[in-house]
């Protein structure tokens, strides 16, 4: 069959799928649903599930990358970096001790490259549309990953315990603390045991209320729906 044969319905509708797959499509609904499925999977990082989490999340940030069409060593950096912490995974229980730390760091590193990215993006969008918001809101939970990561890393690095109750703590517990901190909750059962966490902690909730009372809630006052046509 021609091109000149095919239904216009048929070409209109793979037209408007078509800007999930392009580079720098702006895809952060999709960006939002990746991020929430590594979080719901996140408690299976300390079992042998763990290679697979850590590939996960490398893939979703590298997604983000992607999406918000960021350069492309860049891109291809992410990729690296990604693979030699699923291959290091491999081989975790070897140096266990301070692979968490390397995880954390790259994770770091991703993580703030895809906040820097996907902010440069929206910035460049002439109106708010439920995309932006969407962006907008995957960067409040890429931050709280990346608080996270710095709880774990202060741990691993310093020698020191994060938390005040002593215990053998996941990169689950400092999920939970970084998120409900970021989101003032602070239900007071895990806390931050020294002067350092304590500030990391305050900084971290300060940028959870002044980003949404400022950049999401402007984004939602300015938001145009989409174009049905």
């Amino acid at each position: 069959m021609s091109s000149d044969e095919l239904d216009p319905g048929v070409i209109e509708a793979a037209s408007r799928r078509l800007p999930v797959v392009v580079r720098g499509a702006g895809r952060y609904e999709v960006l939002l649903v990746l991020l929430a499925v590594v979080l719901v999977l996140a408690p299976f990082e300390s079992t042998v599930l763990e290679p697979v989490i850590i590939a996960l999340l490398g893939s979703v940030l590298i997604f983000a990358l992607w999406t918000s069409g960021a350069v492309t060593s860049v891109l291809w950096g992410a990729v690296v970096l990604a693979l030699g912490c699923v291959v290091a995974s491999v081989v975790a229980p070897v140096w266990a001790s301070s692979s968490r730390g390397v995880y954390a760091l790259v994770s770091i590193m991703l993580s703030i490259t895809a906040i820097a990215s996907i902010g440069t993006h929206l910035t460049m969008r002439r109106t708010a549309t439920s995309a932006t918001l969407a962006g907008a809101v995957a960067i409040y939970l890429l931050v709280g990953l990346v608080f996270a990561d710095l709880y774990m890393c202060f741990t691993v690095f310093s020698g020191t315990a994060f938390f005040t109750a002593p215990g053998d703590y996941g990169f689950v517990s400092y999920l939970y603390f970084s998120f409900t901190t970021l989101t003032t909750v602070g239900f007071g059962d895990l806390t931050a045991g020294s002067d350092a966490g304590r500030m990391l902690a305050v900084l971290e909730a300060l940028l959870g209320q002044l980003y949404l009372v400022t950049v999401v809630a402007f984004i939602v006052a300015t938001r145009r729906p989409r174009s049905s046509s």
